[in-house]
């Protein structure tokens, strides 16, 4: 859709901010058992932004992503390891809205109790994801070609925002060839990452932890694209895809509730 670089921005904004309204408890719980772990945590906690993940420099899944351990600090400092909460998400419980959406018409999001990515069965209550298959996937695209193309010497014409946007840029500007778009590298990253599973379907990626290191990264493609060419700006076009069928307005507030 045209609209489809600007509208994840705040999204993304509202979820950095988020996150950021824990340091301060957390901190405390440092500084009052080791005061200088404290004290650098909050110093790194003043220029803390949402970390990207860039797909063009190397898109196999982050280490910190993909391990099922992580390695953090203990509150005396010392280093400890810990079950990853960036690996997959938690459903505590499934919300009651995911009930629908069960094989055959779908994959088994109704039963499966944490987010996967390519599982191994669509509809096994059981499956586990395959991350050696999304990093499969993810090899085979042209990333880093991708990501030249977005950015030429002289912009294609007659809409060069359009052609940025939307991967529904030929639908617009009939008969005139399909470019590359960053709507449609975002595409090829989800549905690589996902398969089958919750980041390969926009009514769930956002559970998947990886949904938002993937999106800051789209936002800061379109903050270097916007240096690059800052004349440019957001031209009038249709919203060709931007719902999606089998949620209905009841689903969204359900899942808005079940995430806050």
């Amino acid at each position: 859709m045209n609209t489809f670089p600007t509208w994840h921005r705040p999204y993304v904004a509202l979820y950095e901010q988020s996150l950021a309204s824990f340091f301060s408890d957390i901190i405390e719980q440092y500084t009052a058992e080791t005061p200088t772990v404290g004290g650098r945590l909050q110093t790194a906690s003043q220029t803390w932004r949402l970390p990207y993940w860039d797909w063009a420099a190397n898109a196999d899944l982050p280490d910190e992503w993909a391990s099922t351990q992580i390695n953090i600090l203990d509150t005396d400092g010392s280093t400890i390891s810990v079950h990853n909460p960036f690996n997959h998400y938690v459903f505590h419980p499934i919300d009651k809205s995911f009930a629908p959406y069960r094989p055959p018409k779908f994959p088994n999001y109704a039963q499966w109790p944490t987010t996967l990515r390519q599982p191994t069965s669509p509809s096994d209550p059981n499956a586990t994801s395959q991350p050696q298959v999304s990093n499969s996937w993810l090899e085979q695209a042209d990333f880093k070609q991708w990501m030249l193309d977005l950015f030429p010497t002289v912009l294609f014409q007659p809409d060069p925002w359009g052609q940025i946007a939307s991967h529904t840029w030929n639908d617009i500007h009939k008969g005139q060839g399909t470019l590359t778009s960053l709507e449609s590298i975002h595409d090829t990253v989800h549905v690589d990452v996902g398969g089958q599973g919750h980041m390969g379907d926009p009514a769930v990626a956002a559970f998947d932890p990886i949904f938002w290191l993937h999106h800051c990264n789209v936002d800061r493609v379109l903050a270097l694209w916007q240096a690059a060419y800052p004349g440019t700006y957001v031209s009038p076009g249709p919203d060709l895809t931007g719902s999606y069928p089998h949620l209905t307005k009841a689903d969204v507030r359900n899942l808005c509730s079940s995430t806050g």
